[in-house]
């Protein structure tokens, strides 16, 4: 049987274990850019490891290593572009090994790394994804409106737009219910900044598909 893979969480366990404010995957829905709340692409690597971009340098507001841009059209969800900062990559995304070719010191520079990551697709559908896709309008903490859809294999199923106040309560709730669940109680974390089991976006998805459902919480 087919296992759909579902994601959503503001911050994910190894995120969570930092506290610089990581930034954001991008996604952009009629001609407008938001900043994402939870890392999809995450799910993809894992069913994909050797697909996730090597070489990469990492920094403290960035510990994925990359920038994900995602697209809404037509009620589905496409990946748009995948980038790593600096110009340490060709156009085809392999790492360049030559030191003096690599602007080592250009770190605000954004390289796509798309070909490397889905090779032969230049938009692919996010058929792979299921479960919540969080994002809102500005840069943290100045985010004023929210928005919760459900995905189902790359579709919009639903979604909710929320003010700050009504999404802070909303996920205080369920990160709440999140460390008091049997599931979470009977983990098995050895700690690891790179443990991603997708436990609590699992949780989360159920959790938040309920609650919307089922309002009086």
């Amino acid at each position: 049987m087919k296992t759909l893979l579902a994601f959503s969480c503001a911050l994910f366990v190894a995120p969570l274990l930092r506290a610089t404010v990581q930034t954001p995957d991008r996604i952009l829905r009629d001609g407008q850019k938001y900043s994402l709340l939870n890392y999809p692409l995450e799910y993809y690597f894992a069913q994909h490891p050797d697909r996730r971009p090597q070489g990469v340098v990492l920094s403290s507001d960035l510990w994925r290593g990359y920038i994900a841009t995602f697209e809404i059209k037509d009620k589905q969800v496409f990946v748009k572009d995948i980038a790593v900062r600096g110009s340490f990559w060709d156009e085809e995304g392999d790492v360049i090994d030559k030191v003096e070719e690599a602007a080592a010191d250009d770190m605000d520079t954004e390289t796509s790394v798309m070909k490397k990551t889905f090779p032969g697709a230049d938009a692919p559908k996010a058929g792979w994804m299921t479960g919540m896709l969080e994002f809102a309008e500005g840069e943290w903490p100045r985010h004023e409106h929210f928005f919760l859809l459900e995905i189902l294999e790359g579709d919009v199923a639903w979604e909710r737009a929320l003010t700050r106040r009504e999404y802070l309560d909303f996920s205080d709730k369920r990160s709440k219910a999140f460390w008091e669940s049997d599931a979470y109680k009977a983990r098995k974390y050895d700690g690891s900044l790179d443990v991603f089991d997708g436990l609590q976006e699992n949780f989360n998805h159920a959790y938040t598909t309920n609650f919307f459902a089922n309002p009086v919480q």
